[in-house]
Order: C-alpha cells, then structure tokens, then sequence
C-alpha cells in the first residue's frame, strides 16, 4: 500500500528538508514549534497527491467497477455517505454503521481523527481471482470510494482493512490545509525520516482497519495468523525499514501494535501519540522516546524479548468464506491438522483432525482467532482448551510454550 513520488520531486523535497533542518537547529533552544497542531513538532507544508490499494493481483481497477456501476439509493450515517445498487440497502446500513462507529473508535484507541468525509459506493464483484486496485486523489475533504461486495452480499474484508488502513494513513500526514503534522515520511514528500518511524504509521495505519473489520464482522474477522512469524524474523530490524525492502515490515508492523495493544491495553498507542507531540523533532528518536515513556520498557529489548506463544499446532477452518482467507462463515470449525513434537498439544496426545471447540469457556470462531487469542498471553501461561475427538470432548489445562 505504498507509493513512490517522481523522482523529480524527491529533489525539491530534499532541500525542504535541508533547508528545515537548518532552522531547527537554529532555534533548537525554543519551545516545541505550532504546540496547537495535531500532534505538535514542525510543519513541512507537503502531502501527497494520492494513495494506492491493491489487494492480490491488482488486475482489476475498482474505480471502474464503481463508474460503471447503477445505483438505487443512499443513506448518510453522520459523516459517511453509502450508495447502494438494488437490493443492497441493509449492506449499506451496516457500512455506514460500521464505517461511523469505527472512526470514533479509531481516534479513542489511537488518537487519529480521519481528515475525510466519505462518499462510499457498493460494488458487487464474482470473481476475485485476479484482485483489485485503486488509486484515489487526496484534493479536498471528501472521498469517493468502492466498497467491494463479495457473492452473498458480504463486504469483501481485506478491501475494507485495506480503505481504512488507507484513510488512517492519510490522516497522520502533514497537510497544511489542514494545519496538522503527524509521520509523514520523506518517500511521501513528507519531512519525518522514513527509516525511524515508518513501522508505527503503517502499524497504526492496519490497526485501524481491524477496527473497522471488527465492527463489519465481529469475531469472524481476523487478521492474518501469520504476522506474528514475520514478527519475530523481523525482530529490530523492523524500526529501520531499509531492512525491510522484501515488503515483511508491513506483517511484522502489524503485529507488533497489535502486541502493543495485547500488552500495555487499547489505549496504548493514543498515549504515545500524546507523548510523541510534546517532543521537538519527528524522527525515530522521538518515537522511542515515547514508546519508553509509555510502555516503561526500550522498544529494541521489547521486540529482542519477544517470542510467540503457541501450543503446537497447525488449522484450518472448515467452513472459510469463498474470495476472503481471513473470515468465515457462521458454524466455522477449527480442525488440527498437524501436531508439532515436543510442544504442549504432542504431551497432551493431541491428534490431526482433532476439532478445538472453546478457550478459557469461549467458543473458537477460526484459526486465526485461535492464533490472536494465543499470541496475547506469555509463554508459560494456562490455557483451558476443549477438544472433540469423533464425537467425544475433553478438555485440557495446557501450559503455553514459545516457539
């Protein structure tokens, strides 16, 4: 989901940012510059022109789709606007719902308020083989945007995350129509040094599409299991983003808010986005400063202490939905397929195709959500797991194990 600016413009940016540099070390004596801003520091005065979503193979422009696309009607839910084609009003009420609760959550969690009005489109698409794209200009207030429909009239999730992560995202960088200043990166124009802080607006960023997925879909929607592997491959060389050129920071980003959240509560990053806007400069320092002040704890010991929690399986689920691996359907099960030696599931005589029905008395909705239930505790932690074995149910007290 990243853009590159002509290279053209990378020079004019270089000698803002040169030019900038020097002013601040001229006044480096003085109180923190515009403290009325959003997030405080200083002001580049640079945005980018627009923002780029692909989701698979990115064959598919979604704009035409839109474009070319009837519509019946449409209802507007506080600041969001959502056209429907016939026969798609109750999919509409639950966008706009979903889209308006989400943007009063997504600034209570991180503190970022979305810049945009929203003009939300409905769009049914069949086949989802050869993925999607879209390109949208940041001129104005107002967005126009698809919302893919999957068959059976479900909103297609990682197009979903994929809009709010997107809008999120344009929102922390500095505009100044808008006369705020939050992580924007020297790729974007920006003036915040990309390498130091890109990890924190893209883990933010995907932060606030799981909340918008999780008011469309509830415990049905998870994000992907897998994050938590580039996570710990990651390591610190996930806070400087050239070790990141093979795309794993974006994973790795993402789960580590996400642990950020597991471990220091929901409001996390809203305080350290406080603590970041009463410090002088945006750069890495910054930041890790702040993360410090927060969490209490060096985020480089953080991330070189980090390990994940499993039990020693593998699953599928048996019931996922058709163009989507990251939800399922109602009645979904959660099937072992593999068994790992020398792990809590091989001591406790765990089989594939054993069935995993509940954790601590809740009920297991997918794999994935298996997976997140598991990464936010420790290793060594006491999990109560019931399994069903050909119709028969036990239940174990297990204790976790770090991978």
């Amino acid at each position: 989901m990243t853009a590159k600016s002509p290279g053209h413009r990378h020079t004019e940016s270089r000698a803002s940012f040169l030019i900038l540099s020097l002013v601040m070390v001229l006044i480096g004596g003085c109180e923190p510059i515009m403290r009325d801003l959003q997030y405080g520091n200083v002001h580049s005065g640079l945005f980018p022109e627009h923002m780029d979503l692909t989701i698979g193979k990115a064959k598919v422009d979604a704009r035409k789709l839109m474009k070319a696309q009837s519509y019946e009607g449409r209802i507007q839910i506080g600041d969001i606007s959502v056209h429907y084609p016939q026969g798609m009003s109750s999919q509409a009420k639950i966008v706009g719902k979903a889209f308006d609760e989400a943007q009063s959550e997504i600034k209570a969690r991180t503190g970022i308020t979305w810049a945009f009005t929203l003009d939300l489109y409905l769009v049914p698409v069949t086949d989802t083989s050869q993925g999607f794209k879209l390109r949208f200009p940041l001129k104005g207030r107002k967005l126009s945007l698809p919302m893919l429909v999957l068959p059976g009239g479900v909103i297609h999730p990682e197009w979903s995350h994929g809009i709010a992560h997107e809008i999120t995202e344009a929102s922390m960088l500095a505009s100044l129509s808008r006369r705020e200043v939050v992580l924007g990166d020297y790729c974007w124009d920006g003036f915040t040094l990309v390498n130091e802080t890109r990890w924190f607006r893209d883990g933010v960023s995907d932060l606030a599409g799981d909340i918008l997925n999780e008011k469309l879909f509830g415990d049905r929607y998870q994000p992907p299991a897998w994050i938590y592997q580039e996570l710990a491959k990651t390591n610190v060389a996930l806070l400087d983003w050239n070790n990141c050129a093979d795309g794993s920071g974006y994973a790795a980003a993402h789960a580590l808010v996400i642990q950020l959240n597991d471990r220091f509560g929901p409001g996390v990053i809203a305080r350290i986005m406080l603590a970041a806007s009463h410090e002088r400069y945006i750069n890495g320092g910054m930041l890790d400063r702040a993360v410090r002040k927060v969490i209490g704890e060096d985020l480089k010991d953080f991330l070189r202490d980090y390990r994940i929690t499993w039990l020693g399986i593998d699953s599928r689920d048996t019931a996922p939905v058709t163009g989507s691996p990251s939800l399922v359907k109602e009645g979904n099960r959660v099937k072992i397929i593999e068994v790992y030696p020398r792990t809590p599931a091989a001591f406790w005589e765990i089989r594939a195709n054993d069935v995993v029905l509940a954790v601590d008395g809740r009920p297991v909705i997918s794999s994935a959500w298996l997976t997140h239930y598991i990464a936010a505790r420790q290793p060594g932690d006491r999990i109560q797991v019931e399994f069903e074995r050909t119709g028969e149910r036990f239940t174990y007290r297990m204790k976790l194990a770090a991978r």
